[in-house]
């Protein structure tokens, strides 16, 4: 049977804070395509260990996304203010620096060929003794296209109103995100853990955008 959790992604919070819900369940033979065939054959295969490991980088990369979307979000208050053409271009420069930065820690997510962070990657597939199956995780897109942070421009009113907004819903996700990572990365450490957060807390999983876990017994 295959499992099917739907949801959004993780961000700069500590696991006891992880929301997550929403799970819809699909029987196995609703994804036997040719092409979730072909894109599966691709996925990287780890052992519930290396996603471990792999997943301590990311999360650490995904905390420091959340606080640079905190900041920016928390200073998107200025943006609404009646300001000259000047200093437009140093907020602009300001915030075209730290979506840089977001997308540069976003590339730490790497799984072998994939990216948990990033918005573009293939999924990984995690071997699982729990189970004696696998199951997989899509990417959390942490980077500026995943948290919809792209083409912010401030040299108008509307843009920097527009540019506010998307700051702040971005956050919301950006650390939805990243609580559901931080739960899945300790759930890995046992196979007691990993077993009873598939069991138990699997239907509360939320993370957004398509589906973290598809658990294949």
């Amino acid at each position: 049977m295959m499992t099917t959790v739907s949801g959004t992604s993780l961000g700069y919070m500590s696991a006891s804070q992880a929301t997550l819900a929403n799970a819809r369940y699909l029987p196995s033979s609703t994804s036997s395509t040719y092409q979730s065939s072909k894109i599966a054959s691709q996925r990287p295969i780890v052992t519930t260990g290396e996603a471990s490991s792999m997943l301590s980088v990311a999360v650490y990369s995904a905390q420091q996304i959340v606080d640079t979307v905190k900041y920016l979000a928390s200073n998107a208050r200025y943006f609404n203010q009646d300001i000259d053409s000047q200093t437009s271009a140093i907020l602009q420069e300001n915030l075209n620096n730290s979506l840089q930065t977001i997308d540069q820690l976003a590339e730490r997510g790497s799984m072998g060929s994939a990216n948990i962070l990033s918005s573009s990657s293939i999924g990984i597939t995690i071997q699982s003794t729990a189970y004696g199956g696998k199951f997989y995780v899509q990417p959390q897109g942490m980077d500026v296209a995943g948290l919809n942070l792209d083409n912010l421009v401030l040299y108008t009113q509307e843009g920097r109103t527009n540019a506010s907004s998307r700051l702040i819903s971005a956050q919301a996700v950006a650390e939805k995100r990243l609580s559901s990572l931080v739960a899945l990365q300790n759930a890995l450490g046992s196979a007691d853990g990993l077993s009873g957060f598939l069991r138990n807390r699997g239907a509360e999983l939320s993370i957004g955008t398509g589906s973290l876990v598809n658990l294949t017994a």
